[in-house]
């Protein structure tokens, strides 16, 4: 089993332990689970399209 894939098969989509956590070391555990993500970091109060893939 691969590191992104939780237990029960399914892939990990969220990484709630990484709120408060500075932006490079979020995207370091993210990646860590996920070598594949695509990390998207958008300022504080920038609008987002509602069509923005979540």
């Amino acid at each position: 089993m691969s590191s992104s894939t939780m237990a029960g098969g399914t892939e990990k989509t969220s990484w709630p332990e990484v709120v408060g956590l500075s932006v490079e070391k979020a995207k370091k555990t993210i990646l860590k689970d996920k070598p594949d993500a695509d990390i998207i970091v958008l300022p504080i109060g920038m609008p987002v399209p509602q069509d923005f893939p979540a």
